[in-house]
């Protein structure tokens, strides 16, 4: 079956994959088999949820439906149409649909599946080229007809990016790049290959690995996300620690534009050659033109990869730890490392099974063992997460030399099965959210990055903030963060937000605000805006407050030099 055709049609997610409700009791259980909490029926989970929001009407067997989504007519460009006639397309509404908004919770998914109101505007045409050749067409004839351009990678953003503007007039094209998911070269010798820019990370992975090799870069999204929109947000993946971010991957690419096409083509290690606007293309988010491929940095499969967990009293001696082993042991760091506060250790152990009685017996003794031998607090214990890659023994002695440096913090291992499950967990969220979703719970994902000694006191001042922003709600907000990767300098924060809305008018315009009001909060503290999922729409208004005015005219200056009649006009970060 074609990737394409396993999606669901305007939802996260593979159609042979859904959480679902025992008829019989309140047990949740995850359909198929992709992910390790796959299969089983987990009894913890809605009990816990209820707890964690005070939820007293709390129906798991009352779910809402969702709507049948009203399409709006398409503003069709005839000329334009004509002039790409033998390139792949649709003008189905599932497909207009699909390709006219991300992954963001209130404002898009609230939009598409429950709310009254539909999204102000769709895209009104899906192009799918399948070369670089067929790029550089459907510019040329945009530019010619005015017509707005759209690229599309995989629709995961959280940004609002794909949001299409509701004053545009003109006819808005998008241009999925998915059929340019092939590889192009692969340069064994000096560790290069090149991809088309739709390629997915899952698939990209499975090419490399015919050959031997990984590029390591793995985000939450990579079942789905696409190489292309890697460069156009910025992103950084959960094994950043071994193999970096994306700008530390990517080695050239190609970008298309209504003025011509803007590429790196050096494969040298480093240069210095002046002023370059390469940087530009990192973080474009579509208002310069379409990626159509990228070379990239590639590395041996690892020969072992093994997974860790240890547990520490509290989120301080977590954190304590992990700047420790970043800044003065950084020989020792594994490839992937986190730590999750104790409301999302609590969160994934009511995803697990029920156990039987001798499983509950050995759970039973360890608790005691944890809590009396070693004065750990069950509300208060926090896990960090760790995935190790390399040779045999280069993992079997970094295991060993780690455990070693936890144990001066006061941690104890977790074990093996708890890090695997850890790191696999993040790929099943978004069908949780989705879940939850049903049952009136919105909930939404925000990152930042701030130094060392910020920690704290950012953390403290969101759920302050939250709590300030809540207190007319009819239940508790949910509120987790875990540490995703370190920096010798500081660290990426992820936040988990959720609401029960059932009951409450607006909760789009409400949620907004409280997320606003959160990342305002952040940007106080000493935050970033972002650290991997960018800027789009959604949080634009806080780029024109950090960015100074010379900066703005500078990018300005290059949109219009690239772009002079605005072809790409999706109106991202600084441009909405």
């Amino acid at each position: 079956m074609n990737f394409l055709e396993e999606e669901k049609p305007h939802k996260w997610g593979f159609k042979d994959t859904d959480f679902e409700v025992n008829s019989e009791n309140e047990n949740i259980s995850l359909k198929g088999d992709r992910y390790l909490i796959c299969g089983y029926e987990m009894p913890n989970f809605i009990p816990f949820v209820r707890e964690e929001l005070q939820i007293k009407d709390f129906d798991v067997k009352n779910m809402q439906k969702e709507k049948k989504y009203q399409i709006k007519p398409a503003i069709i460009n005839h000329k334009f149409v004509k002039s790409i006639q033998d390139i792949k397309s649709s003008s189905r509404g599932s497909d207009r649909l699909k390709h006219s908004h991300g992954q963001t919770s209130a404002s898009e998914i609230q939009y598409v599946l429950y709310c009254e109101e539909n999204l102000e505007r769709e895209v009104d045409l899906v192009v799918y080229p399948k070369n670089s050749l067929e790029v550089s067409k459907i510019i040329e004839m945009a530019n010619e007809y005015n017509v707005c351009l759209v690229p599309y990678g995989g629709g995961t953003n959280v940004s609002c990016a794909l949001k299409c503007p509701k004053e545009e007039l003109r006819m808005i094209v998008s241009v999925d790049m998915r059929m340019v998911n092939y590889m192009i070269s692969i340069d064994k010798e000096n560790n290069l290959a090149t991809f088309g820019s739709g390629i997915t990370g899952m698939h990209l992975e499975r090419e490399l690995k015919k050959h031997g090799y990984t590029s390591g870069h793995e985000p939450d999204s990579m079942e789905f996300s696409t190489l292309g929109g890697w460069i156009s947000t910025n992103a950084s993946g959960m094994k950043k620690s071994k193999y970096g971010n994306i700008e530390d991957i990517v080695v050239n690419y190609k970008l298309h534009t209504p003025t011509g096409i803007v590429q790196k083509s050096i494969n040298t290690p480093r240069n210095s050659h002046g002023i370059g606007i390469h940087g530009c293309v990192f973080g474009s988010e579509g208002n310069f033109g379409i990626i159509s491929e990228a070379t990239i940095k590639i590395h041996k499969k690892p020969e072992t990869v093994e997974y860790q967990s240890i547990l520490f009293k509290n989120f301080n001696k977590g954190t304590n730890f992990m700047k420790d082993l970043t800044i003065n042991h950084k020989h020792l760091l594994p490839a992937s490392i986190r730590l999750v506060d104790n409301r999302q250790l609590r969160f994934a152990l009511a995803l697990k099974p029920e156990k039987s009685f001798l499983g509950s017996i050995k759970d039973y003794l360890k608790d005691l063992v944890v809590e009396n031998y070693y004065g750990f607090d069950k509300n208060e214990m926090v896990l960090c997460t760790l995935t190790f890659e390399g040779s045999k023994k280069e993992v079997t002695d970094k295991i060993y030399n780690v455990q070693q440096l936890a144990s001066q913090f006061g941690g104890i291992i977790g074990g093996s099965e708890n890090g695997k499950k850890g790191y696999q967990l993040t790929f099943a969220i978004a069908y949780i959210r989705d879940f939850l979703n049903k049952l009136y719970c919105i909930g939404e994902t925000f990152e930042t990055c701030v130094p060392w000694n910020n920690i704290k006191d950012v953390c403290e001042a969101v759920e302050n903030t939250l709590e300030q922003e809540t207190q007319n709600f009819n239940s508790k907000p949910f509120l987790s963060y875990r540490i995703t990767q370190t920096y010798r300098t500081g660290v990426c924060i992820y936040f988990m937000l959720g609401l029960y809305y059932k009951g409450v008018d607006g909760i789009v315009e409400k949620f907004e605000h409280i997320e606003h009001k959160l990342r305002d909060t952040i940007l106080k503290e000493g935050g970033s805006i972002s650290h991997h999922h960018g800027i789009g729409k959604h949080r634009s208004s806080f780029i024109k407050q950090k960015m100074g005015k010379n900066e703005q005219k500078c990018i300005k200056s290059i949109k219009n030099t690239l772009d002079p009649n605005n072809i790409f006009g999706i109106k991202n970060g600084i441009f909405n």
